[in-house]
């Protein structure tokens, strides 16, 4: 699935959770340095550190990145964060759309998707 992510953008911030536990890289976080939640109004970007409550963590917010899908996606699918961190493909709504997927992939999978969480996202 995920190939190699290319060039993104990081920022740094202090985590509220214990992000060295499995599966926490390349999940979305939000403002308050917690896993996103569905909808994604406060999403930052995705993990791309492991770090302590407490430590400081590295998120990447622009850029193409890798990502877990919390269900199946097609290539080009706009995405929104879903529950846990997870990234989904927007159906319809007012989710806020965050990137899209580069290539198709399962739910669970580790694919790969091009993102501007920075930009605000436009709302779908």
């Amino acid at each position: 699935m995920a190939g190699t992510e290319g060039k993104y953008e990081t920022i740094t911030i202090v985590a509220a959770n214990d992000f060295r536990v499995a599966g926490a890289l390349h999940k979305c976080v939000d403002a308050d340095a917690d896993f996103s939640a569905a909808g994604g109004a406060t999403a930052l970007g995705l993990v791309k550190s492991q770090a302590n409550s407490g430590q400081f963590l590295t998120v990447g917010y622009s850029g193409v990145m890798k990502f877990y899908a919390g269900a199946a996606v097609t290539a080009g699918a706009q995405l929104t964060p879903a529950a846990s961190g997870f990234l989904v493909a927007v159906a319809s709504g007012s989710n806020r759309v965050v990137g899209r997927a580069v290539e198709a992939g399962n739910s669970g999978d580790l694919v790969k998707g091009i993102f501007d969480f920075a930009a605000g996202g436009s709302v779908n």
